[in-house]
Protein backbone atom coordinates (compact mmCIF):
# COMPACT_ATOMS: atom_id res chain seq x y z
CA UNK A 1 0.00 0.00 0.00
CA UNK A 2 1.35 3.61 -0.82
CA UNK A 3 2.45 5.69 2.18
CA UNK A 4 0.01 8.34 0.92
CA UNK A 5 -2.93 5.50 1.86
CA UNK A 6 -1.67 5.52 4.97
CA UNK A 7 -2.57 7.24 8.51
CA UNK A 8 -1.88 7.38 11.85
CA UNK A 9 -5.58 7.81 12.52
CA UNK A 10 -8.55 7.40 10.42
CA UNK A 11 -11.91 8.66 11.54
CA UNK A 12 -15.22 6.78 10.50
CA UNK A 13 -17.59 9.79 10.55
CA UNK A 14 -17.80 13.22 9.84
CA UNK A 15 -20.37 14.18 12.80
CA UNK A 16 -19.58 16.09 15.90
CA UNK A 17 -17.83 13.17 17.36
CA UNK A 18 -16.09 12.31 14.38
CA UNK A 19 -14.25 15.93 13.96
CA UNK A 20 -13.80 16.74 17.22
CA UNK A 21 -11.77 13.10 17.87
CA UNK A 22 -9.82 13.92 15.38
CA UNK A 23 -9.07 17.87 16.03
CA UNK A 24 -8.69 16.75 19.48
CA UNK A 25 -6.13 14.15 18.63
CA UNK A 26 -4.36 16.60 16.28
CA UNK A 27 -3.80 19.26 19.22
CA UNK A 28 -1.86 16.59 20.68
CA UNK A 29 -0.24 14.84 17.95
CA UNK A 30 0.59 17.78 15.53
CA UNK A 31 2.81 15.61 13.37
CA UNK A 32 -0.06 12.45 12.99
CA UNK A 33 -1.50 12.09 9.35
CA UNK A 34 -5.51 12.15 10.17
CA UNK A 35 -7.94 11.35 7.80
CA UNK A 36 -11.80 11.84 8.01
CA UNK A 37 -14.04 9.74 5.94
CA UNK A 38 -17.77 10.67 5.89
CA UNK A 39 -20.52 8.12 3.90
CA UNK A 40 -23.15 11.02 3.13
CA UNK A 41 -22.10 14.66 0.96
CA UNK A 42 -22.30 16.59 4.03
CA UNK A 43 -20.37 17.38 7.26
CA UNK A 44 -21.46 18.22 10.49
CA UNK A 45 -24.99 17.97 9.63
CA UNK A 46 -26.56 17.38 12.61
CA UNK A 47 -24.80 19.96 14.24
CA UNK A 48 -25.90 22.42 11.32
CA UNK A 49 -29.72 21.33 12.13
CA UNK A 50 -29.81 20.93 15.87
CA UNK A 51 -31.87 23.59 18.35
CA UNK A 52 -33.16 25.16 15.33
CA UNK A 53 -30.37 25.85 13.77
CA UNK A 54 -28.47 27.44 16.85
CA UNK A 55 -26.71 24.39 17.99
CA UNK A 56 -27.37 23.55 21.56
CA UNK A 57 -23.70 23.22 21.95
CA UNK A 58 -23.78 21.72 25.49
CA UNK A 59 -25.63 22.68 28.85
CA UNK A 60 -24.50 24.90 31.88
CA UNK A 61 -24.85 21.94 34.24
CA UNK A 62 -20.91 22.30 35.61
CA UNK A 63 -21.02 19.43 38.77
CA UNK A 64 -20.58 16.25 37.10
CA UNK A 65 -22.63 13.91 39.46
CA UNK A 66 -25.79 16.20 38.51
CA UNK A 67 -24.22 15.82 34.91
CA UNK A 68 -24.13 12.49 35.00
CA UNK A 69 -28.17 12.16 35.93
CA UNK A 70 -28.79 14.00 32.99
CA UNK A 71 -27.74 10.38 30.53
CA UNK A 72 -30.30 7.28 30.63
CA UNK A 73 -27.64 5.43 29.38
CA UNK A 74 -24.00 5.62 29.76
CA UNK A 75 -23.69 8.77 33.16
CA UNK A 76 -21.37 6.16 34.80
CA UNK A 77 -18.96 5.63 32.18
CA UNK A 78 -18.72 9.22 31.31
CA UNK A 79 -18.57 10.47 34.49
CA UNK A 80 -14.65 10.23 35.25
CA UNK A 81 -14.12 11.72 31.57
CA UNK A 82 -16.40 14.26 32.51
CA UNK A 83 -13.94 15.32 35.34
CA UNK A 84 -11.32 16.24 32.51
CA UNK A 85 -13.41 17.53 29.74
CA UNK A 86 -16.82 18.85 31.12
CA UNK A 87 -18.97 21.27 29.82
CA UNK A 88 -16.71 24.14 31.25
CA UNK A 89 -13.86 22.52 29.22
CA UNK A 90 -16.32 22.98 26.27
CA UNK A 91 -17.22 26.07 26.94
CA UNK A 92 -13.70 27.42 27.01
CA UNK A 93 -11.81 25.17 23.93
CA UNK A 94 -14.86 27.00 21.57
CA UNK A 95 -14.11 30.48 23.18
CA UNK A 96 -10.37 29.79 22.59
CA UNK A 97 -11.15 29.43 19.02
CA UNK A 98 -13.04 32.72 19.28
CA UNK A 99 -16.61 31.14 19.10
CA UNK A 100 -18.20 32.46 22.73
CA UNK A 101 -21.35 30.43 23.89
CA UNK A 102 -23.79 32.06 26.04
CA UNK A 103 -26.53 30.53 28.41
CA UNK A 104 -30.34 30.97 28.70
CA UNK A 105 -32.74 30.50 31.34
CA UNK A 106 -32.96 26.75 31.60
CA UNK A 107 -28.99 25.94 31.60
CA UNK A 108 -28.74 25.27 27.47
CA UNK A 109 -25.61 27.11 26.12
CA UNK A 110 -25.51 28.13 22.38
CA UNK A 111 -22.82 30.22 20.10
CA UNK A 112 -23.65 34.17 21.04
CA UNK A 113 -24.10 34.25 17.47
CA UNK A 114 -27.27 32.06 17.40
CA UNK A 115 -25.88 30.28 14.44
CA UNK A 116 -25.29 26.95 14.39
CA UNK A 117 -22.68 27.71 11.51
CA UNK A 118 -20.44 29.29 13.66
CA UNK A 119 -20.05 25.75 15.46
CA UNK A 120 -19.44 23.93 12.13
CA UNK A 121 -16.88 26.41 10.56
CA UNK A 122 -15.28 26.91 14.04
CA UNK A 123 -14.95 22.43 14.14
CA UNK A 124 -14.11 22.65 9.97
CA UNK A 125 -11.99 25.34 10.06
CA UNK A 126 -9.88 23.64 13.06
CA UNK A 127 -9.85 20.71 10.87
CA UNK A 128 -8.07 22.40 8.16
CA UNK A 129 -5.35 23.99 10.71
CA UNK A 130 -4.32 20.69 11.44
CA UNK A 131 -4.26 19.48 8.38
CA UNK A 132 -6.68 16.58 8.71
CA UNK A 133 -7.61 15.24 5.22
CA UNK A 134 -11.17 14.97 4.94
CA UNK A 135 -13.13 12.51 2.32
CA UNK A 136 -16.81 12.54 1.40
CA UNK A 137 -18.87 10.32 -0.44
CA UNK A 138 -16.98 7.89 1.17
CA UNK A 139 -18.38 5.09 3.32
CA UNK A 140 -16.70 2.04 5.03
CA UNK A 141 -17.14 -1.08 3.78
CA UNK A 142 -14.28 -3.88 5.62
CA UNK A 143 -12.14 -3.45 8.89
CA UNK A 144 -9.07 -5.99 8.86
CA UNK A 145 -6.49 -6.88 11.32
CA UNK A 146 -2.65 -6.72 9.84
CA UNK A 147 0.41 -6.55 11.74
CA UNK A 148 -0.06 -4.16 14.35
CA UNK A 149 -1.75 -2.18 11.97
CA UNK A 150 -5.55 -2.19 10.37
CA UNK A 151 -6.71 -2.02 6.73
CA UNK A 152 -9.96 0.22 5.67
CA UNK A 153 -11.64 -0.75 2.83
CA UNK A 154 -14.15 1.92 1.57
CA UNK A 155 -16.27 1.78 -1.24
CA UNK A 156 -13.51 3.71 -3.50
CA UNK A 157 -9.76 2.89 -1.98
CA UNK A 158 -7.93 1.03 -0.03
CA UNK A 159 -6.06 2.90 3.58
CA UNK A 160 -4.24 1.50 6.59
CA UNK A 161 -3.89 2.89 9.67
CA UNK A 162 -2.64 2.40 13.28
CA UNK A 163 -5.85 4.04 14.84
CA UNK A 164 -9.36 3.95 13.79
CA UNK A 165 -12.25 6.27 15.46
CA UNK A 166 -15.86 4.44 14.61
CA UNK A 167 -18.34 7.56 14.94
CA UNK A 168 -20.72 7.50 11.89
CA UNK A 169 -24.19 7.89 14.39
CA UNK A 170 -26.57 6.15 15.67
CA UNK A 171 -27.69 2.41 15.39
CA UNK A 172 -29.83 2.83 12.50
CA UNK A 173 -26.92 3.47 10.39
CA UNK A 174 -25.57 0.00 11.59
CA UNK A 175 -27.79 -1.86 8.50
CA UNK A 176 -25.46 -0.18 5.95
CA UNK A 177 -22.31 -1.41 6.85
CA UNK A 178 -21.02 -4.87 7.01
CA UNK A 179 -18.01 -4.32 8.68
CA UNK A 180 -19.01 -4.13 12.15
CA UNK A 181 -19.96 -8.10 11.74
CA UNK A 182 -16.39 -8.47 11.19
CA UNK A 183 -15.90 -7.76 15.21
CA UNK A 184 -17.99 -9.77 16.59
CA UNK A 185 -19.12 -7.31 19.22
CA UNK A 186 -22.44 -7.30 21.60
CA UNK A 187 -25.16 -4.87 20.20
CA UNK A 188 -28.01 -3.39 22.59
CA UNK A 189 -30.56 -3.10 20.36
CA UNK A 190 -31.41 0.18 19.14
CA UNK A 191 -34.49 1.92 19.52
CA UNK A 192 -35.39 6.01 19.25
CA UNK A 193 -35.28 7.91 21.93
CA UNK A 194 -36.28 11.76 22.48
CA UNK A 195 -39.65 12.04 20.18
CA UNK A 196 -42.71 13.25 20.64
CA UNK A 197 -45.75 11.69 21.84
CA UNK A 198 -48.54 11.56 18.90
CA UNK A 199 -52.39 11.80 19.24
CA UNK A 200 -54.89 10.85 17.05
CA UNK A 201 -57.45 13.04 16.46
CA UNK A 202 -56.87 14.57 20.21
CA UNK A 203 -59.27 17.20 21.70
CA UNK A 204 -56.18 20.00 21.64
CA UNK A 205 -55.23 19.57 18.59
CA UNK A 206 -56.70 23.67 17.57
CA UNK A 207 -54.18 24.92 20.22
CA UNK A 208 -51.30 23.96 18.85
CA UNK A 209 -48.41 26.41 19.76
CA UNK A 210 -49.39 26.55 22.69
CA UNK A 211 -47.26 25.54 25.94
CA UNK A 212 -46.94 25.94 29.39
CA UNK A 213 -43.55 26.45 31.34
CA UNK A 214 -44.10 23.51 33.87
CA UNK A 215 -45.87 20.70 33.23
CA UNK A 216 -45.72 16.62 34.27
CA UNK A 217 -46.14 13.42 32.58
CA UNK A 218 -46.64 10.19 33.11
CA UNK A 219 -46.92 7.17 31.38
CA UNK A 220 -49.90 5.40 32.73
CA UNK A 221 -48.66 2.88 34.79
CA UNK A 222 -45.10 3.19 34.75
CA UNK A 223 -43.93 5.02 38.22
CA UNK A 224 -41.31 8.15 36.33
CA UNK A 225 -42.77 11.46 36.22
CA UNK A 226 -40.86 14.13 34.06
CA UNK A 227 -41.35 17.84 34.48
CA UNK A 228 -40.47 20.71 32.38
CA UNK A 229 -41.88 23.09 29.42
CA UNK A 230 -44.61 21.04 27.54
CA UNK A 231 -45.68 22.12 24.00
CA UNK A 232 -49.46 21.40 22.45
CA UNK A 233 -48.58 20.73 18.36
CA UNK A 234 -51.01 19.41 15.70
CA UNK A 235 -49.77 15.97 15.85
CA UNK A 236 -49.70 15.68 19.71
CA UNK A 237 -47.25 16.88 23.10
CA UNK A 238 -44.00 17.86 22.82
CA UNK A 239 -41.61 19.57 24.95
CA UNK A 240 -38.73 19.36 27.02
CA UNK A 241 -41.11 17.32 29.33
CA UNK A 242 -42.26 15.13 27.27
CA UNK A 243 -38.54 14.49 25.24
CA UNK A 244 -37.09 13.82 28.75
CA UNK A 245 -39.52 10.99 29.20
CA UNK A 246 -39.10 9.48 26.04
CA UNK A 247 -35.76 9.46 26.45
CA UNK A 248 -35.75 7.89 30.19
CA UNK A 249 -38.39 5.50 28.83
CA UNK A 250 -37.03 4.62 25.39
CA UNK A 251 -37.46 0.68 25.86
CA UNK A 252 -40.38 0.47 28.04
CA UNK A 253 -42.63 2.66 25.13
CA UNK A 254 -40.80 0.62 22.39
CA UNK A 255 -41.96 -2.88 23.64
CA UNK A 256 -46.03 -0.97 24.38
CA UNK A 257 -45.16 -0.09 20.31
CA UNK A 258 -45.68 3.24 21.28
CA UNK A 259 -49.08 3.01 21.98
CA UNK A 260 -49.59 3.75 25.68
CA UNK A 261 -51.73 6.41 27.74
CA UNK A 262 -49.79 9.90 29.20
CA UNK A 263 -51.58 11.94 32.19
CA UNK A 264 -50.63 15.43 32.40
CA UNK A 265 -49.97 17.69 35.21
CA UNK A 266 -50.34 20.80 33.21
CA UNK A 267 -50.13 22.95 36.32
CA UNK A 268 -46.82 20.89 37.60
CA UNK A 269 -48.51 21.27 41.43
CA UNK A 270 -50.21 19.32 43.65
CA UNK A 271 -53.93 18.97 43.29
CA UNK A 272 -54.30 19.98 46.72
CA UNK A 273 -52.86 23.36 45.98
CA UNK A 274 -54.47 24.10 42.89
CA UNK A 275 -57.95 23.71 44.64
CA UNK A 276 -56.52 26.30 47.11
CA UNK A 277 -55.70 28.75 43.98
CA UNK A 278 -59.16 28.25 42.70
CA UNK A 279 -60.69 28.98 45.32
CA UNK A 280 -59.02 32.36 46.30
CA UNK A 281 -59.59 33.23 42.69
CA UNK A 282 -62.99 32.70 43.24
CA UNK A 283 -62.92 34.71 46.19
CA UNK A 284 -61.73 37.14 44.17
CA UNK A 285 -63.47 37.35 41.30
CA UNK A 286 -67.35 35.77 41.83
CA UNK A 287 -68.67 37.71 38.84
CA UNK A 288 -66.64 36.20 36.29
CA UNK A 289 -67.38 33.54 34.15
CA UNK A 290 -65.29 30.41 34.78
CA UNK A 291 -64.47 29.41 31.33
CA UNK A 292 -63.60 32.66 30.17
CA UNK A 293 -60.87 33.64 32.45
CA UNK A 294 -57.74 31.33 33.63
CA UNK A 295 -57.31 31.81 37.00
CA UNK A 296 -53.42 30.67 36.78
CA UNK A 297 -51.43 32.52 35.37
CA UNK A 298 -49.53 30.16 33.59
CA UNK A 299 -51.90 28.87 32.13
CA UNK A 300 -52.91 30.29 29.05
CA UNK A 301 -56.65 31.85 28.49
CA UNK A 302 -57.41 29.47 25.37
CA UNK A 303 -55.69 26.68 26.90
CA UNK A 304 -57.88 27.08 30.15
CA UNK A 305 -61.10 27.53 28.14
CA UNK A 306 -60.22 24.24 26.06
CA UNK A 307 -59.66 22.17 29.89
CA UNK A 308 -62.32 24.26 31.94
CA UNK A 309 -64.82 23.76 29.03
CA UNK A 310 -64.70 19.65 29.22
CA UNK A 311 -65.60 20.23 33.08
CA UNK A 312 -67.84 23.31 33.00
CA UNK A 313 -70.73 22.89 30.21
CA UNK A 314 -72.73 25.93 31.19
CA UNK A 315 -70.17 28.66 29.58
CA UNK A 316 -72.54 31.70 31.08
CA UNK A 317 -71.65 30.11 34.85
CA UNK A 318 -69.22 32.35 37.13
CA UNK A 319 -67.38 31.37 39.87
CA UNK A 320 -70.02 32.80 42.27
CA UNK A 321 -71.63 29.40 41.46
CA UNK A 322 -68.69 27.17 41.89
CA UNK A 323 -67.84 24.99 44.90
CA UNK A 324 -66.00 22.14 46.30
CA UNK A 325 -66.90 20.17 43.70
CA UNK A 326 -66.12 22.57 41.31
CA UNK A 327 -62.94 23.18 42.31
CA UNK A 328 -62.48 19.80 42.59
CA UNK A 329 -63.04 19.06 39.39
CA UNK A 330 -60.97 21.45 37.69
CA UNK A 331 -58.26 20.54 39.62
CA UNK A 332 -58.87 16.64 38.51
CA UNK A 333 -58.63 17.93 35.16
CA UNK A 334 -56.30 20.29 35.26
CA UNK A 335 -53.41 17.77 37.44
CA UNK A 336 -54.06 13.98 35.92
CA UNK A 337 -55.39 14.61 32.28
CA UNK A 338 -55.03 11.46 30.42
CA UNK A 339 -54.53 11.32 26.56
CA UNK A 340 -53.80 8.12 24.22
CA UNK A 341 -50.67 7.95 22.93
CA UNK A 342 -50.84 6.50 19.34
CA UNK A 343 -47.11 6.19 17.85
CA UNK A 344 -43.86 9.06 18.05
CA UNK A 345 -42.15 11.65 16.11
CA UNK A 346 -38.83 12.43 15.98
CA UNK A 347 -36.69 14.91 14.41
CA UNK A 348 -33.82 15.32 12.59
CA UNK A 349 -32.27 17.88 15.29
CA UNK A 350 -33.35 15.46 18.43
CA UNK A 351 -33.41 12.35 17.15
CA UNK A 352 -30.87 10.16 19.52
CA UNK A 353 -30.22 6.45 19.71
CA UNK A 354 -31.01 4.52 22.89
CA UNK A 355 -28.64 1.40 22.62
CA UNK A 356 -25.64 0.88 20.11
CA UNK A 357 -22.44 -0.93 20.50
CA UNK A 358 -22.43 -2.39 24.29
CA UNK A 359 -20.28 -0.59 26.91
CA UNK A 360 -19.00 -4.11 27.49
CA UNK A 361 -17.38 -4.36 24.73
CA UNK A 362 -15.18 -0.88 25.50
CA UNK A 363 -12.42 -0.35 28.14
CA UNK A 364 -12.55 2.69 30.43
CA UNK A 365 -10.95 4.89 27.42
CA UNK A 366 -13.48 4.14 24.76
CA UNK A 367 -11.05 1.49 23.07
CA UNK A 368 -12.27 -1.87 21.96
CA UNK A 369 -11.26 -4.43 24.51
CA UNK A 370 -10.54 -7.19 21.60
CA UNK A 371 -9.74 -4.87 18.88
CA UNK A 372 -6.65 -2.43 20.41
CA UNK A 373 -6.35 1.03 18.36
CA UNK A 374 -10.08 0.78 18.08
CA UNK A 375 -12.27 3.48 19.68
CA UNK A 376 -16.07 4.39 19.16
CA UNK A 377 -17.56 7.87 19.81
CA UNK A 378 -20.63 9.58 19.62
CA UNK A 379 -23.94 7.97 19.20
CA UNK A 380 -22.23 4.62 18.07
CA UNK A 381 -22.21 3.25 21.80
CA UNK A 382 -24.38 3.04 23.78
CA UNK A 383 -24.77 6.68 25.42
CA UNK A 384 -26.92 8.66 25.25
CA UNK A 385 -28.51 12.02 27.20
CA UNK A 386 -31.83 13.94 27.24
CA UNK A 387 -32.21 16.92 25.37
CA UNK A 388 -30.78 19.91 26.21
CA UNK A 389 -27.01 19.86 24.97
CA UNK A 390 -26.09 16.79 26.61
CA UNK A 391 -25.38 14.78 23.81
CA UNK A 392 -23.07 16.94 22.28
CA UNK A 393 -21.22 17.37 25.39
CA UNK A 394 -20.79 13.10 25.03
CA UNK A 395 -19.66 14.02 21.80
CA UNK A 396 -16.75 16.19 22.87
CA UNK A 397 -15.80 14.45 25.86
CA UNK A 398 -15.21 11.38 24.16
CA UNK A 399 -13.53 13.18 21.42
CA UNK A 400 -10.88 14.61 24.11
CA UNK A 401 -11.15 10.68 25.81
CA UNK A 402 -9.86 9.20 22.94
CA UNK A 403 -7.10 11.85 22.16
CA UNK A 404 -5.55 11.58 25.50
CA UNK A 405 -4.83 8.09 25.18
CA UNK A 406 -4.21 7.56 21.57
CA UNK A 407 -0.86 6.50 20.76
Amino acid sequence: MSASNTYDLIVAGGGAAGFFSAIRTAEKHPNWKILILEKSAKLLSKVLISGGGRCNVTHHCFDVEELCLRYPRGGDYLKPHFWAFGPEQTQDWFESKNVPLKTESDGRMFPTSDSSGSIANCLLKSAERANIKVQTREGLERIEQGNGTYTITTDKETYACRNLVLAFGGLPKLIQYDLLGNLNLDIVDPVPSLFTFNIEMHPLRDLSGVSVPDAEVQVVGLKRKDRGPLLITHWGLSGPAVLRSSAWLARELHDKDYRFQVAVNWTGQDKNAVIQSLKHFAEQHPKKQIVSHSPLEHISTRLWQSLAGTVIKESYRNWAESGKKTYAALADKLCSDVYQADGKTTFKEEFVTAGGISLDNLDENFQLKEWPGIYVAGELADIDGITGGFNFQAAWTAGDAIARVIR
